[in-house]
């Protein structure tokens, strides 16, 4: 897998607004402020597209820890 830095920043600041305590909206519009663009290349968008980020990479990290589980419990099997 390859690691897109400048998004993985993006999605960091995400994570990080979140946890402290800022809504979809409140976040989105941090980003607008910053001229950060969307998915679709836009700077403006919604909400929803914070929340699908969150949920998306949340998910894909949960795989990435699944994975690695399987792996460190094959390799201790043999």
């Amino acid at each position: 897998m390859i690691i897109d830095q400048e998004k993985a920043e993006i999605a960091n600041r995400i994570y990080r607004e979140y946890l402290s305590g800022k809504s979809f909206l409140m976040i989105k519009r941090l980003l607008e402020t910053d001229g950060i663009l969307n998915g679709a290349g836009r700077v403006k968008g919604n909400g929803n597209n914070i929340k699908q980020i969150l949920t998306k990479t949340r998910s894909t990290l949960a795989m990435c820890c699944f994975r690695k589980l399987i792996l460190w419990i094959f390799l201790k099997r043999s």
